[in-house]
């Protein structure tokens, strides 16, 4: 099994050796050998528990490491999965890492209050319809609790409709500040029956109606203290309408971004966030 070692000591990165340490920050490098499997390429970090750990940023994640984290550092606070420029894709890692495994992590470790995902999931072998799917599919067993810390939630090179944000918001009950990427208009296979392919291009979802009811009785009394939104990407649905809809559910927000990933996106974009601004006058929106 690979290890990874500690840059001044030389010795393996495990808690036996470094039971005080409370941050760990790994950064990419050509030592984590792609030919492991994901598993093994952190070494040692996984064999003991980290009572003391509160913050952790890895370069890369997979479902086979899910379980290990929770178990050896149930204390994090921070946690944060941040690739090398150009490693976003995860293409050369050799395991999935799905959305269940993201909701996994936000709704089990008890402590968290800041998580950001900043790569994009990884599905190996058959590939599942839509992430709207993936979503409704990891919470159809909903989580044992709600996870009331945690503050951020960064994932904006995750795909996700209106619908698949609220259903994942309504177990993240104190989330201020959220990031996602708008669903893909061209990742819809050509041998897709025409109901799933406007399934897939529907942004408010196949079930936005039914989940927008549940998060409005789950926040009836306290609305949900979401105040930052940034919106990766741009989808013909996205039109003011909807996002108007999609923006009433949380009262306490305070501005809206959009991140353009081309030109075509900007001018759409740019229309877009001045409709919403004579909409909302209260509302801070902006393109980043």
């Amino acid at each position: 099994m690979a290890s990874l070692y500690d840059e001044l000591t030389g010795l393996p990165i495990s808690a036996a050796r470094f039971p005080d340490l409370s941050s760990l920050i790994i950064e990419h490098s050509p030592a984590l050998d792609n030919s492991l499997p994901d598993g093994e390429k952190f070494g040692q970090l996984w064999e003991t528990r980290w009572s003391g750990m509160k913050r952790l940023q890895l370069p890369f994640f997979s479902d086979l490491h899910a379980a290990l984290l929770v178990k050896f550092m149930p204390n994090l606070e921070i946690l944060s999965i941040i690739p090398a420029p150009g490693f976003e894709a995860g293409d050369e890692y050799p395991d999935s890492l799905s959305a269940a495994t993201v909701i996994k992590l936000a709704t089990q470790l008890h402590t968290l209050r800041h998580f950001e995902v900043r790569s994009m999931l990884r599905i190996k072998g058959k590939r599942p319809l839509n992430m709207a799917q993936q979503i409704y599919l990891a919470l159809k067993k909903p989580p044992v609790a709600a996870r009331p810390e945690l503050k951020l939630f960064a994932v904006p090179c995750v795909h996700m409709d209106f619908c698949s944000v609220v259903r994942m918001l309504t177990y993240l009950p104190s989330v201020e500040q959220l990031e996602f990427q708008l669903p893909d208009q061209y990742a819809v296979p050509g041998n897709m029956s025409p109901e799933v392919r406007s399934v897939a291009h529907n942004l408010a979802g196949l079930e936005w109606a039914e989940e927008k009811r549940k998060f409005g009785e789950a926040f009836a009394v306290k609305p949900h203290p979401l105040q930052s939104i940034i919106v990766t990407g741009y989808h013909p649905d996205l039109h003011s309408a909807a996002v108007t809809e999609f923006l009433g559910l949380f009262p306490d927000l305070e501005s809206l971004a959009f991140t353009a990933v081309s030109r075509e996106d900007q001018d759409n974009i740019d229309q877009l966030a001045g409709v919403l601004t004579a909409l909302n006058p209260d509302l801070n929106v902006s393109i980043v």
